[in-house]
C-alpha cells in the first residue's frame, strides 16, 4: 500500500480558521474579565489548558491522518465546521456582553 501526502490547503485553512477563532474568543473573554475587574493573570494558564489546548490537540489529531489519507479530510473539515460554529456563537455572545447589548425575548424568538 502506497501512502501519498495530501497537502490540501483546505486542511491548513481549516486548522487556521479554528485557531483564529480560539484566539479571538480567548482575547474577548480576557478583555471582558479585565473590564469587570475579575481578570487574574495567574488563572490564564489553567484557562488555556482547560479551554484552548483540548481543541488544538483534537484538531491536530484529526488533521494528521488527513494528510496521508485524503478520504479523512472530509471528516476533519466537518469537525472544523462544528468547532467554528461553536466559537462564532461564543464570540457573538462575548461581543454582546462586551458592548452590553441585550436583545428582548420578543425579538429573539
Amino acid at each position: 500500500m502506497r501512502m501519498t501526502i495530501n497537502l490540501d490547503p483546505k486542511i491548513l485553512w481549516g486548522f487556521v480558521s479554528v485557531l483564529t477563532l480560539i484566539v479571538v474568543k480567548t482575547l474577548l473573554t480576557w478583555v471582558i474579565a479585565w473590564k469587570a475587574g475579575e481578570f487574574d493573570i495567574r488563572e490564564a494558564p489553567r484557562f488555556l489548558i482547560s479551554n484552548v489546548l483540548p481543541y488544538c490537540a483534537a484538531l491536530a489529531i484529526l488533521a494528521a491522518p488527513s494528510i496521508w489519507m485524503p478520504e479523512l479530510a472530509n471528516f476533519f473539515l466537518g469537525f472544523v465546521a462544528l468547532v467554528d460554529a461553536k466559537y462564532v456563537a461564543e464570540i457573538i455572545d462575548r461581543a454582546k456582553a462586551f458592548f452590553e447589548i441585550e436583545i428582548p425575548d420578543e425579538i429573539a424568538s
